[in-house]
């Protein structure tokens, strides 16, 4: 049986060669924002979504006060704040910054998945939206709504 590590392509054989190492660095970078950007919307959509709740308007803490973009940044905020509102001091739940990163990962995987361009942002794509489907529903339920 092969090993499954083995057979996973390496970087050096997704990225095209003589491509400078600024833009491997920029279209990395570029993933893992637009991933873990993607998994703050997300974590929008399981809070509110079940509380029947606009998705529209500003990011707002358990206490109803409106967030500053410092307090809103992906993967940043969460840790400098310690899990904590700055305002109220209330506990902001991991589960924001696991999904921020799980997202980020998925977005770098499907941008550097060997194969036909259209396959890894596909896949992507169907695992996102999966994502947020189980977040909605399991969120739901926890709420008695679904």
């Amino acid at each position: 049986m092969p090993d499954a590590a083995a057979s996973w392509p390496s970087l050096a054989s997704v990225v095209p060669s003589g491509t400078p190492a600024a833009v491997v660095v920029v279209v990395v970078v570029f993933a893992v924002a637009l991933g873990a950007s993607i998994g703050s919307f997300l974590a929008v959509v399981i809070e509110r979504v079940p509380r029947g709740e606009t998705l529209g308007g500003r990011s707002h803490c358990a206490c109803g006060r409106e967030l500053t973009w410092r307090e809103n940044l992906p993967l940043v905020s969460w840790p400098l704040q310690r899990g904590r509102a700055r305002c109220c001091g209330a506990a902001i739940p991991a589960w924001y910054l696991v999904l921020e990163v799980c997202c980020a990962l998925v977005v770098l995987g499907a941008v550097l998945a060997p194969g036909p361009w259209w396959l890894g942002p596909l896949g992507g794509v169907v695992v996102l939206v999966a994502l947020g489907a189980a977040g909605v529903a399991g969120s739901g339920a926890r709420r008695g709504r679904l």
